[in-house]
């Protein structure tokens, strides 16, 4: 847990709403509560949906599970927004590990 002292919002990896199976089966471990964690320092970002247009999809920051507020926007707007999207917890997995792995991978280069 000491590795993610210090850490905020702007130095996610990646960005994505998944399932919670993993989570609620014991595949992955909870580890325990950070000391000094915020919830108030991670808010709900804004994401990028362009299945029927181009939307913003603004989730409550207490519900991820609700319903999206979507909000049209132009092209331009959506650039460097995560992408909306639901993810399974095995995709999410993976993609974490492959966001380390490249992390891990850059700290050894340097």
């Amino acid at each position: 847990m000491s590795d993610c002292a210090g850490l905020s919002s702007k130095d996610a990896e990646f960005i994505e709403l998944f399932g919670d199976y993993h989570i609620r089966i014991g595949y992955w471990p909870k580890l325990g509560g950070l000391a000094g964690w915020n919830k108030n320092d991670w808010p709900m970002p804004v994401f990028a949906s362009t299945l029927l247009g181009h939307f913003t999809a603004h989730y409550p920051d207490d519900d991820p599970s609700a319903d999206p507020t979507y909000i049209p926007s132009t092209k331009e707007e959506l650039k460097g927004l995560p992408r909306e999207g639901f993810a399974g917890s095995g995709a999410v997995e993976i993609r974490l590990t492959m966001a380390l792995d490249a992390v891990a991978f850059e700290a050894m280069r340097q």
